[in-house]
């Protein structure tokens, strides 16, 4: 198990998959929302634990999401 200080999105995703029986499909979205995101908080950093995201981080993100894409996709990301 990972402490909450050293917790990836990635590995928190694993764990989660773990224990979810979901249709390949959701499996498929959550894994592209969770490589979308990495992409943005890395943005040349090798990785950030889940005890560093702040709340104004993430509206950054939301905030950059839907400068980037549809509304529908927005959606689409978030499941």
């Amino acid at each position: 198990e990972n402490s909450a200080s050293s917790l990836t999105l990635e590995c928190l995703l694993e764990l989660y998959l773990k224990h979810r029986i979901l249709r390949p499909a959701s499996v498929i979205c959550y894994k592209n929302a969770a490589r979308t995101f990495s992409r943005f908080v890395t943005d040349g950093r090798q990785s950030l634990t889940l005890s560093e995201l702040t709340t104004d981080f993430l509206l950054e993100w939301r905030k950059w999401i839907l400068s980037t894409c549809s509304g529908t996709i927005f959606n689409k990301i978030g499941r």
